[in-house]
């Protein structure tokens, strides 16, 4: 689930939530905010069955990339999702940054994992194929419904309707799966945003049915029927 962390109330409806995970945007933050968000991470890690903690990144060619991973790493997050995840180089690059920053923080070598929130352009549909190669860090590749969505200029509802077969985001989505598959990870399907909830189940039965292994939402509310139907 996502989360924005100087959101205090959005932070205490996902620690309730029963996600998985917990992943906290990290984008544009300021060095309070990401002091606030340490303080939060905290607290999440003092729970008896405390989710997975990720912290989102902007995507590498962000000019302050290295110094947004000198803030993140002193706060051991489980991983990193990569936004705008154009290839699976890009996944390496941000792996031999984690490198060094783990080495510089005494964090064991790999431990910091990789989710790439992809296919979110059209020209990143025809470097799919290179998340095979992308190495062991990388645990999951998540459908970037929305992005590609501005990018085609369709509807977000449209691109995130898992049955909507005609729609052209459709072979992305379909494209992602396999993709996943090939680098032998998990393929990370967007929850509809504001769907109600027999909306949400039909589009998580679609998604299993397809091969994905998950949901992704920033809702709170959808997280019980998500973990519900993937169980």
């Amino acid at each position: 689930m996502f989360v924005a962390a100087a959101d205090d109330r959005a932070v205490d409806e996902a620690f309730q939530s029963g996600a998985d995970a917990l992943c906290f945007a990290a984008a544009g933050e300021s060095a309070p905010s990401f002091k606030k968000m340490a303080a939060k991470i905290a607290a999440v890690r003092q729970q008896v069955a405390a989710p997975l903690i990720f912290i989102s990144i902007p995507a590498l060619d962000d000019h302050s990339i290295e110094a947004r991973l000198d803030v993140i790493a002193p706060l051991a997050p489980d991983g990193l999702v990569l936004q705008n995840c154009g290839s699976g180089r890009a996944v390496r690059r941000l792996g031999a940054l984690l490198a060094v920053k783990e080495a510089e923080t005494g964090i064991a070598e790999g431990s910091t994992r990789i989710i790439a929130l992809a296919a979110g352009t059209a020209a990143s549909i025809f470097e799919l194929g290179t998340f095979a190669k992308a190495g062991r860090r990388l645990i999951a590749l998540a459908w970037d419904a929305e992005r590609l969505a501005a990018c085609l200029g369709v509807e977000e509802a449209v691109a995130t309707e898992a049955n909507a077969s005609a729609a052209p985001t459709a072979l992305a989505r379909n494209l992602l799966s396999f993709a996943a598959r090939a680098a032998k990870v998990m393929a990370l399907d967007r929850a509809p945003p504001g769907a109600d909830v027999e909306r949400l189940r039909r589009s998580c039965e679609a998604s299993r049915r397809d091969g994905f292994g998950g949901k992704w939402t920033s809702d709170s509310k959808a997280i019980a029927i998500i973990n519900a139907l993937f169980a």
